[in-house]
């Protein structure tokens, strides 16, 4: 009997502790993500809380390992000029940090093996670009939420000067630098001749240079992906500091 009293209080014990850890590993961590957040707001006098994320489980196992596996940072609704509102992120992995950086979350100075900013276009802010107000975005291939990301995407709206909207498959590219979205072919429209046909099928274009985006960088990547537009840059190897850590980078405050 005193045997299985004092098996039973171990696991207690051992449960307690276990628990304990937990707690001190998720309260260390949100407090990591609170700091990074409100430098982030701070420098950018952002109208929103940026929402951030710290990997690793436990995440004061970097305590040890000198590593934070991941860092997401989150901001939607971004006012960018001539787009509109748009969301934007940074991801960053194998960040190496100083024991002082794992607790206190200001990450100025350190390493990330790999820095990713993305700008993720819906139908608004991509209408913007292309003047209609009505644009939707779609995956050619699969319109669920979990179709694999495409380098083709199918586009629906009223292009300007034509009374009826127009579905047309364009795909997406990077060439020197300059993203591009070009018209491939028709596949659904109203019953109009072959010029206005044309008319509407070019106004499905549009290209950036990646220097006039978001991004931070060169463009590495452009895919449709959960029925927007998403665009990458990506860096091996750079040292973080308040700007490139933000999902806006060189972006001027509105407010």
């Amino acid at each position: 009997m005193g045997k299985r009293r004092t098996g039973r209080w171990a696991v207690i014990v051992l449960a307690v502790c276990v628990l304990g850890a937990w707690i001190a590993d998720t309260v260390a961590a949100a407090r990591v993500e609170k700091t990074i957040s409100s430098t982030i707001r701070q420098d950018n006098t952002t109208a929103g809380e940026p929402r951030v994320w710290v990997g690793g489980t436990p995440y004061l196992l970097a305590l040890a390992t000198g590593t934070v596996p991941t860092v997401a940072i989150d901001m939607g609704d971004v006012d960018v000029p001539d787009f509109g509102l748009v969301t934007l992120r940074t991801d960053a992995t194998g960040i190496t940090v100083t024991p002082q950086q794992v607790l206190g979350g200001d990450w100025q100075g350190a390493t990330a093996k790999y820095l990713v900013h993305s700008m993720r276009l819906d139908g608004t802010s991509l209408g913007a670009q292309l003047g209609m107000d009505d644009l939707q975005i779609s995956n050619p291939v699969d319109i669920s939420p979990m179709g694999e990301p495409q380098t083709e995407a199918l586009l629906t709206g009223t292009p300007p000067g034509v009374d009826d909207r127009f579905s047309v498959l364009v795909k997406l590219r990077i060439t020197a630098g300059v993203v591009s979205i070009t018209p491939l072919e028709i596949r659904s429209s109203p019953q109009v001749g072959p010029a206005v046909q044309q008319q509407a099928l070019n106004a499905f274009t549009w290209s950036s240079d990646s220097a006039d985006l978001p991004i931070g960088g060169r463009a590495s990547s452009i895919q449709c992906t959960g029925g927007s537009i998403l665009i990458q840059s990506a860096t091996d190897n750079v040292r973080l500091n308040h700007d490139n850590l933000s999902p806006r980078p060189g972006i001027p405050a509105t407010g």
